[in-house]
């Protein structure tokens, strides 16, 4: 069994976005897909986005074309399916991809809250070894050279 290409979280806004803007023109679904697949170049996106088209041009509803493509959330095809019941797809399109633009940005400051400290920690400790390695003996011997002994600590360094 071969596993279904997933829309990335980085390109979901994006994809959600093109949708709104689709929907909003008058552009059918299946059309609309159609005009995405034409222009997308990337071959990552056209290995989910293909299969979409085709479920789309047989006639299912954009949720029920998303939920078979196997590529998105649940959450995602959900809400869609929910929309497209009510008649709010378009406001529905554009919480999605803001919803979606709020979770790559979380990530993203997660990621930093992380990374930073960890840089300083990796800084601080070569900072600590290059004082220990290379800064002490010369200490060691300016005082060996003045007749004095460096503290204990320091020589146990």
């Amino acid at each position: 069994m071969s596993k279904k290409p997933a829309v990335s979280a980085r390109y979901l806004p994006t994809f959600c976005r093109e949708l709104y803007q689709l929907v909003r023109s008058g552009i059918p679904v299946s059309q609309g897909l159609s005009l995405l697949r034409e222009d997308e170049t990337d071959p990552e996106v056209l290995a989910w986005l293909e299969p979409l088209c085709e479920k789309s041009d047989e006639g299912l509803p954009l949720a029920e074309a998303l939920r078979a493509s196997g590529a998105f959330p649940d959450y995602m095809t959900d809400m869609i399916s929910l929309s497209e019941q009510t008649g709010r797809l378009e406001d529905t399109l554009l919480a999605l991809q803001r919803h979606y633009d709020r979770q790559n940005r979380m990530k993203d400051d997660i990621r930093s809250a992380v990374t930073v400290p960890v840089v300083l920690l990796i800084v601080m400790i070569a900072v600590v070894v290059l004082l220990i390695t290379q800064v002490l003996p010369i200490f060691d011997r300016v005082f060996a050279q003045l007749g004095v002994r460096m503290g204990a600590v320091a020589t146990g360094m």
